[in-house]
């Protein structure tokens, strides 16, 4: 074939382009490279962080310690030619993250904006807090939480914890109590030792959050016994793993954890007796000075919660403890992320029993000795969120009725029940310095509390709390609505 003029030309081409033949590397556009983080190092107080990039985003290889607020840059490197808008020594706010760091090439056509992630984006840490509220993805959320127990008559709690195989009719009666919570406008459960179903019946039907209870003991004569922490941090594995079983995603909406609920007095004040050289703790997450022992074994199980939790989900949750009338002068944790109490209108320093307690004032804008013991609690520590983690009136009908305003222990009627009830949250609502909300105890009766869990006995108190009542059907039961689960439904809702 004869060669035409274009021909040969091309085969010119061809050939200068094959002397000339780079290598990959070669091929890239330098400039390109001129506008890249290389290396981002931090620290606090003495001890540094690195970090990992990825692309333009940029996570912490470790965990900051709990309640860090500032971090500065230590060691930061570009790529040849590269400026940034920041500098060594730079400090940066931990609730601004993420923050923005501009990199720009050497002629200004390249620039990358980079993004610093000071909560780890690996880990699931929708929930924080701030002076007054528990916040959700930075939003406040006012909890409106009711505690549920699913124990049917017939049932224990320990008998069903760990029962992956309950009857269908147990099961729709779980996944119905569930809907019938979110129908009447809560939008928080708060859990002890539910059986695994309570979760998929959670994560089912959807639009609830939940605070998990760790059960501790609370008679325990000495919580800082080595074989008693250990027995008790095997039980939190449990309960962690449990919800991670069903929430494979890693993204419970899980609120946090109440690690032990109202201690015994005595046991307390065992504890701190028998440990009088126990005076701090300082661990991974959590550290606390000007303690007592008891305090400080509550910091440790909740420092174990946010460390296993973590290494083994990568979730940092939000962790508590719930205080009651008796002992708030003995034990609290201001050192955990949020504070709960305890409180009932029928429960009040004015009783003999709690002469140890010094008389509230009324409230400031109810008047009601309720609303002054809550605002006191809250005065303790102003900037640090108090849920009101219990709160509730039961309808034992063979107690004495107290009556309004305080009402009793047991003897209510089902209208006294739902008048305290809504009394009790107007005080929370306008006590002089917001709460972070209410859960209200409780939405089943427990039949089991005293030992005859096919019955329910007229003159047991704790067995009458609930908001819904039993109602045998078919060999099994359904629940009927008491007036309180109506009238907190048209509040709520």
């Amino acid at each position: 074939m004869k060669l035409r003029p274009i021909h040969i030309l091309l085969i010119g081409w061809l050939s200068l382009q094959a002397c000339n033949q780079k290598t990959p590397e070669e091929l890239i556009d330098p400039k390109s490279d001129r506008a890249l983080l290389l290396k981002l190092e931090l620290e606090v107080e003495g001890t540094t962080f690195s970090t990992s990039i990825n692309e333009t985003q940029i996570v912490l290889s470790d965990p900051l310690p709990f309640a860090t607020k500032e971090i500065r840059i230590k060691t930061l490197e570009l790529s040849p030619g590269a400026t940034t808008d920041k500098k060594v020594g730079d400090t940066f706010h931990v609730d601004q993250s993420p923050i923005s760091i501009r990199v720009q090439a050497e002629d200004s056509l390249n620039q990358n904006n980079y993004r610093l992630y000071l909560n780890n984006q690996n880990q699931t840490h929708d929930f924080t807090t701030s002076d007054h509220y528990i916040l959700h993805n930075g939003l406040v959320l006012p909890i409106k939480g009711v505690i549920y127990t699913p124990n049917y008559p017939g049932n224990y709690p320990w008998t069903i914890e760990r029962n992956n195989n309950l009857p269908p009719a147990y099961n729709n009666s779980i996944l119905q109590d569930i809907r019938d919570i979110k129908e009447m406008g809560a939008n928080t459960v708060r859990l002890w030792s539910p059986p695994p179903y309570t979760y998929r019946a959670i994560k089912k039907e959807g639009g609830l959050f939940f605070l998990q209870t760790i059960w501790i003991d609370t008679q325990a004569p000495d919580f800082q016994n080595a074989t008693f922490k250990e027995q008790t941090k095997s039980y939190i594995r449990e309960i962690v793993d449990r919800i991670y079983a069903v929430y494979t995603d890693q993204k419970p909406p899980l609120i946090g954890y109440i690690i032990g609920n109202e201690l015994k007095r005595s046991s307390i004040i065992a504890t701190n007796s028998a440990h009088p050289d126990i005076t701090s703790y300082n661990g991974t997450y959590i550290q606390a000075t000007d303690i007592n022992a008891s305090q400080a074994f509550l910091a440790e199980m909740a420092d174990y919660v946010k460390q296993y939790a973590y290494n083994r989900y990568k979730n940092l949750s939000l962790v508590s403890y719930a205080n009651e009338i008796s002992t708030p002068d003995i034990i609290d944790v201001p050192f955990l992320d949020f504070r709960c109490h305890n409180a009932y209108s029928w429960l009040r320093p004015d009783l003999s029993y709690l002469s140890h307690i010094p008389l509230t004032t009324r409230g400031s804008r109810s008047g009601t000795l309720y609303q002054g013991w809550i605002e006191d609690q809250k005065a303790k520590y102003p900037d640090m969120p108090l849920l009101i983690s219990e709160m509730g009136l039961s309808v034992a009908p063979d107690r004495s009725r107290t009556g309004p305003p305080n009402y009793g222990y047991g003897g209510n009627t089902e209208t006294e029940q739902a008048d305290a009830i809504l009394q009790n949250i107007s005080d929370i609502q306008t006590a002089n310095l917001p709460l972070a909300g209410v859960c209200i105890h409780e939405y089943l009766d427990s039949w089991w509390k005293f030992g005859q869990v096919a019955g329910q006995e007229s003159n047991q108190t704790e067995e009458w709390f609930g908001l819904v009542q039993f109602v045998p059907e078919n060999g099994w039961y359904k629940t009927e609505p008491r007036e309180a689960y109506q009238r907190l439904k048209a509040l709520w809702k």
